[in-house]
């Protein structure tokens, strides 16, 4: 993928990003990349949680599996899966017709 070098076909160069839809579209590109990471994560936190006994602290990975298994991490996950729909296929019908 040209985007993982820096190279937006129709940027002009590296910080010169001079249109609103230039900057949308790096933005874009970034969270396409990161939010399948974070799903993956999720599921990974979620599960490694299931079979941590909770009263054990001395798990060298006991910080990430419950950062990754929040709530707070899935409210995260979720907010960013939204955008990303949004920007790749327009609002839902639901926000449209509310607008109006």
């Amino acid at each position: 993928m040209a985007t993982a070098s820096g190279k937006v076909e129709g940027v002009k160069g590296p910080g010169k990003l001079a249109t609103p839809f230039e900057r949308t579209k790096v933005a874009a590109y970034t969270l396409a990349a990161m939010t399948p990471c974070m799903r993956l994560y999720s599921f990974l936190g979620k599960e490694l949680q299931a079979l941590l006994d909770p009263e054990d602290d001395r798990h060298p990975y006991k910080k990430w599996i419950d950062s990754y298994s929040s709530e707070s991490f899935q409210v995260i996950y979720s907010f960013a899966s939204g955008i990303l729909h949004c920007v790749f296929n327009g609002p839902p019908d639901y926000i449209l017709l509310t607008a109006v």
